[in-house]
């Protein structure tokens, strides 16, 4: 099972390496939302799942729009905000890192279509969500979703809270995926295992999901770095932020396969 495991996440590397520019990352957000989600309270500013600008997981320093567009390692393309008012998603980012080109969109659903959002990641992750964006600063459509090389997800765990019944697709895609909330590990690793996925960074415990994990994993991707080089960076990387010891970051990852 080991030598299956890790003969998959070698070929996911070479076909992310390989595969043509530019390389493509779904970042889904479920905005934090005191009302509506099993969560502990947060201050009420950053905790309304309907105001994206001043959202724990998207305004707030450490949040995706925030993070990734302070980023000197990265450059904002896009903001993109649906003309559906009943549409899940309120804000669509897209940006380009600046070595690789690969391409991030990012999506903040709304903090009460959670259920939404991880249906949609986990769609994503097993070949049943296919998806476009149009945008004069893309060259040509940009095929996201299952045809991503990467999809990821942040913000609360609410497959602690409620289920989902989802199956993979006939034909899955092969797939890279971070799920970044408490015990992601043990909650979607399920679904995973339907499919042709691989969870290249999961949690174990209690975490606070800042974008700053992912960008600092997505670094080490970008860079050749294998697994285990990767989940250090997510490690090194929260250890700075949470201002603990790296002993104590490295208890939050599952370990690398």
């Amino acid at each position: 099972m080991r030598t299956s495991v890790l003969a998959l996440f070698l070929l996911l590397t070479c076909l992310f390496y390989a595969s043509a520019a530019p390389r493509t990352i779904h970042l889904f957000v479920a905005l934090c939302d005191n009302q509506s989600q099993g969560i502990a309270p947060v201050p009420a500013k950053i905790g309304n799942g309907n105001d994206p600008d001043s959202n724990l997981y998207w305004g707030c320093s450490d949040g995706a729009k925030s993070y990734f567009s302070n980023s000197s390692k990265w450059k904002r393309l896009a903001v993109i905000k649906p003309t559906d008012k009943e549409s899940p998603i309120l804000e669509r980012i897209i940006f380009q890192h600046k070595e690789s080109q690969s391409l991030l969109v990012a999506d903040a659903y709304r903090g009460s279509a959670i259920k939404t959002c991880i249906k949609d990641y986990l769609n994503a992750c097993l070949g049943g969500f296919e998806a476009s964006v149009e945008h004069s600063s893309l060259d040509k459509k940009l095929a996201i979703g299952s045809k991503s090389n990467l999809v990821a997800y942040i913000g609360h765990n609410g497959l602690m809270d409620f289920q989902l019944n989802i199956t993979s697709a006939e034909k899955p895609p092969v797939i890279l995926t971070i799920t970044l909330c408490c015990h992601s590990e043990s909650y979607f690793s399920k679904y995973f295992r339907q499919g042709n996925v691989y969870p290249l960074l999961q949690t174990k415990s209690l975490m606070y999901p800042g974008a700053f994990i992912l960008h600092d994993a997505l670094e080490g991707l970008f860079k050749s770095n294998n697994e285990k080089e990767i989940r250090m960076r997510a490690v090194n990387a929260y250890a700075r932020n949470q201002k603990i010891s790296v002993k104590a970051a490295g208890t939050i990852f599952s370990p690398a396969k």
